[in-house]
């Protein structure tokens, strides 16, 4: 058995309104999908014409079937019923968000919304039980995996098979926090393209490598997020890049 964190009754609140956001947003993703099947299926680009009630209207007149058509106009009014509940799930998520103390010293990051942050605090709860960055690394699913040639070995039979003991690794762990892993890297990334353009571009021309690039810019971030959430400090980009 092994001890899991939960966060005491004043982060079940959050808690449950993200999950209930993100399950919404998973139903959206996957009626347009299917939408966007039906008119695939016959040939048809629509762009995103489908998604919406009026030109849904218009652009099912191309579908050569009554049948699909119906389809369509079923699988748009589901649609159209979870986007105003997942509009709503984002209300009342941020609105739990904004009583914690954390959200806004988050708001302050650079590529942090009212999203990340929320799910940010939902996932961390207590920023103090990470005493180190390696372990909050760790836990985000940020570490690094390393792969060496020693890790097969030759039998006496001549057969290569891979060795009993597991392979190195740098506090990677198969239970790490996929929320906390997907707002880190998606901020990162959005970081990349904008505010810390000049730092991931120097990243690259050392390593030429972007997905370490993407993954170191997601390790600093982390390290920001954690240290504010911690000390409520006042986001400084000064302070992230001393060079700059």
């Amino acid at each position: 058995m092994k001890r899991v964190w939960h966060g005491g009754q004043a982060l079940q609140s959050l808690k449950e309104s993200v999950r209930a956001y993100q399950c919404l947003t998973e139903a959206n993703t996957r009626l347009k999908n299917q939408l966007k099947a039906v008119f695939r299926g016959c040939g048809v680009a629509v762009g995103q014409q489908a998604y919406a009630t009026k030109s849904r209207e218009k652009v099912i007149r191309e579908l050569r079937f009554s049948a699909q058509r119906e389809r369509v106009l079923r699988l748009g009014a589901v649609l159209d019923e979870v986007t105003v509940q997942r509009a709503e799930a984002l209300k009342t998520m941020v609105k739990y968000a904004r009583k914690n103390k954390m959200y806004k010293p988050l708001r302050q990051i650079d590529g942090i919304g009212p999203i990340f942050s929320a799910m940010f605090i939902s996932e961390v709860g207590d920023p103090r039980r990470f005493r180190t960055r390696s372990q909050f690394w760790s836990y985000a699913g940020l570490a690094i995996m390393t792969d060496d040639t020693a890790e097969y070995e030759i039998k006496k039979n001549g057969r290569i098979v891979r060795k009993d003991r597991a392979a190195k690794t740098r506090g990677l762990v198969r239970a790490y926090n996929r929320t906390l892993k997907y707002v880190l890297k998606q901020a990162a990334m959005t970081l990349s393209r904008s505010k810390w353009r000049t730092q991931y571009t120097a990243l690259l021309g050392r390593s030429k490598n972007a997905n370490n690039a993407q993954l170191t810019l997601a390790r600093k971030l982390a390290c920001v997020m954690l240290h504010i959430a911690k000390t409520e400090e006042k986001y400084d980009v000064a302070k992230v890049f001393k060079a700059q």
